[in-house]
């Protein structure tokens, strides 16, 4: 397929390094994107296995979270959930944050209540077994200086979409980069959307909208009309975390499965967003089909 027949979203001059993203939205609206990967019995969240399982499952792209240790390496895991998931290594009743051990330390650690066979994923095992899946990075900016090496190594530097949030020395970092990758901003207000698209160096494609109530601007089908004629992807998520904050509006998983999917992600589509993040990618790809848009 030509780029002139992709999907238009980003600036021109990024087209090719684009070019992953754009066929896997062609004529395909919305995409799924699989949070965490597809997790459940002895396959753990954040792991080559669970990125495997969420295509499988109906995923378009992939979250993952990165952390790295103390001497650089990188790791999928999202930080703060070291009490779930491991004892403490020095047998006390505190288990320090990833972020906070170097690599010989977070190797030995096992998830005790899913499989204690599993380590902690290097980074670097979910490229080298997922050579073409989409990516998106999240939680990495902290360690950008560590990252965007080794993204640039890879024979498709398109396929990560990374993101932050607004943080002017992230940003800074990532335009400094000899690699122009795909980047999606968290925003929660319109000027946030203006400041980025005033970074002419930063290879934006997508905006994350983080919306309290049905009354936000993101939640306005002429809000989101706009931000996709400026040449951007529209992401939102339908998750359902134990903070209980609202990321779309009440938008979410739990109305869309327990109660009614026309509720939830029907109320997504019609307001036209491109990307939906959740947990249970194959029911919504079920609805999807139900729409005609599968």
């Amino acid at each position: 397929m030509s780029l002139h027949l992709m999907p238009t979203f980003g600036r021109v001059e990024h087209a090719e390094i684009n070019a992953d993203l754009a066929r896997a939205g062609a004529g395909r609206r919305p995409l799924v994107a699989v949070h965490r990967g597809t997790f459940g019995g002895t396959i753990v969240e954040n792991t080559a296995a669970a990125v495997a399982a969420a295509v499988r499952r109906g995923g378009d792209l992939v979250e993952i979270d990165v952390v790295a240790s103390t001497d650089g390496q990188l790791y999928c895991f999202h930080t703060g959930y070291e009490p779930y998931h491991f004892a403490s290594p020095t047998g006390g009743s505190v288990v320090p944050d990833l972020a906070t051990l170097p690599s010989s330390e977070i190797d030995e650690l096992r998830y005790r209540w899913i499989d204690p066979e599993q380590p902690v994923e290097r980074l670097s095992t979910v490229l080298r077994t997922q050579p073409t899946t989409l990516l998106n990075l999240d939680r990495a900016w902290p360690h950008w200086e560590h990252l965007l090496p080794v993204l640039a190594t890879d024979p498709r530097p398109g396929r990560f979409l990374v993101k932050s949030p607004m943080l002017d020395d992230r940003l800074d970092l990532l335009e400094a980069s000899d690699v122009a990758f795909p980047y999606m901003g968290m925003v929660r207000t319109l000027d946030d959307v203006e400041a980025l698209l005033a970074r002419e160096r930063l290879n934006l494609v997508a905006v994350e909208v983080l919306a309290g109530d049905p009354d936000d601007p993101f939640c306005q089908p002429e809000v989101i009309a706009d931000l996709k004629d400026r040449g951007l992807l529209v992401w939102a998520n339908s998750l359902n975390l134990a903070d209980g904050l609202r990321r779309y509006a009440g938008y979410d998983d739990v109305t869309s499965v327990l109660s009614d999917p026309v509720l939830g992600w029907g109320t997504m589509l019609a307001l036209g967003i491109d990307i939906i993040q959740t947990d249970w990618p194959d029911l919504l790809s079920s609805h999807l089909r139900d729409e005609g848009l599968r």
